[in-house]
């Protein structure tokens, strides 16, 4: 609902909404307790908005790479590589990506009439769905969660009988899909692929500062006003709309509409304090050392003792128990102890050089 203020010059003030911030809410699909699907996100599509913002955030792209190279190491070493399926070191490049983008990561196994395995493919975490089906858990795999049919596939988890299942590796969490390690810093993580935006598009239609529109002939009803405010608002507001122009159509001078120029107000300063911040959010989240990103966040510059210093905090908190988890799931899936082994970095600077 828009909020408006009357002062004495007849001036209105408007009160934007604010913006509603994607949730990674869960919500059963059915009310039956023997069948159903959980909805991830108010959409379904969580997971697809987290990896948009992958894709488009450098600052977010960088920490999820960095700490998936980390967690891959020097070298993998598999005890057996499958006929059928994915090839095994994608299958594992794949998993390593979901697990630092969503905490979680899945596969299928596929076993021939004898139900030997033969094969593993990998699961695409934005097209899996959890849920269960007569007292069983399963997986409901589709290819668009948002289009209008939903058509979905249904894949039994975790069971041998099964021509092939899908196995799962879920973080520890309250609900049925895992928080994500930076989850604390997801605001940040959208304010600055907003910032980006909003430049890219004063880029593109020109620098703009923000203006007082004057509307010179008459004032409108409470209801006009709120329809005319939000004709502009949606014609020249947000990060989308930046540098746009106004064209005003008058019957003369008298009845023109006047623009004023608002003063900026250091908004260069607001947005590298806004920008420092975020990014600061983002590093804490992830635990992850500035060093290791190649930057600092003081104006000092960093040496190599402190960026294997980093490495080591970051390596034993972060990395190591991932590759853990990884291994651990890994043999899960197989059914071989020992079945993957990862050689992690050794960082150490020559002195000399």
């Amino acid at each position: 609902m828009v909020m408006e203020k009357k002062l004495d010059s007849k001036v209105f003030f408007f009160e934007q909404e604010s913006y509603v911030m994607p949730l990674p809410i869960e919500a059963k699909s059915s009310n039956s307790d023997d069948n159903y699907f959980v909805k991830y996100g108010k959409d379904n599509n969580y997971p697809s908005f987290i990896f948009d913002l992958y894709e488009s955030t450098a600052q977010f792209s960088a920490l999820i790479n960095n700490l998936h190279d980390y967690v891959l190491g020097d070298k993998l070493n598999v005890a057996r590589v499958y006929e059928k399926g994915d090839p095994i070191n994608e299958v594992i490049d794949k998993c390593v990506l979901d697990m630092c983008l969503f905490n979680m990561c899945a596969v299928q196994r596929l076993r021939n009439p004898l139900r030997e395995l033969v094969g593993i493919a990998y699961v695409d975490i934005c097209k899996l769905r959890l849920g269960k089906e007569n007292e069983k858990p399963v997986g409901y795999y589709s290819q668009n969660w948002t289009s209008y049919t939903k058509k979905y596939v249904t894949i039994p988890i975790e069971d041998p009988d099964a021509d092939s299942d899908i196995v799962v590796f879920k973080a520890s969490s309250k609900g049925i899909y895992p928080t994500p390690l930076y989850s604390g810093a997801m605001k940040s993580i959208i304010t600055l692929n907003s910032v980006d935006t909003w430049h890219l598009n004063n880029i593109h239609n020109g620098f703009s500062a923000n203006y007082l529109i004057n509307m010179n002939n008459g004032v409108p009803t409470p209801e006009e006003r709120q329809n005319i405010e939000k004709k502009i608002q949606d014609k020249w507001c947000g990060e989308k709309n930046s540098g746009k122009f106004v064209l005003s159509f008058n019957d003369n001078k008298d009845n023109a509409a006047t623009i004023e120029k608002v003063p900026e107000d250091n908004l260069d300063k607001k947005y590298e304090t806004l920008y420092n911040t975020c990014r600061e959010n983002i590093l804490m989240a992830f635990r992850c050392p500035s060093q290791l990103v190649g930057s600092t966040l003081s104006a000092n510059a960093f040496n190599n003792i402190e960026y294997e210093q980093a490495f080591r905090l970051y390596n034993k908190t972060v990395v190591q128990p991932i590759q853990l988890n990884l291994v651990r799931f890994f043999n899960q899936a197989t059914g071989i102890e020992n079945y993957l082994t990862i050689e992690p970095y050794k960082i150490k600077f020559d002195v000399q050089e």
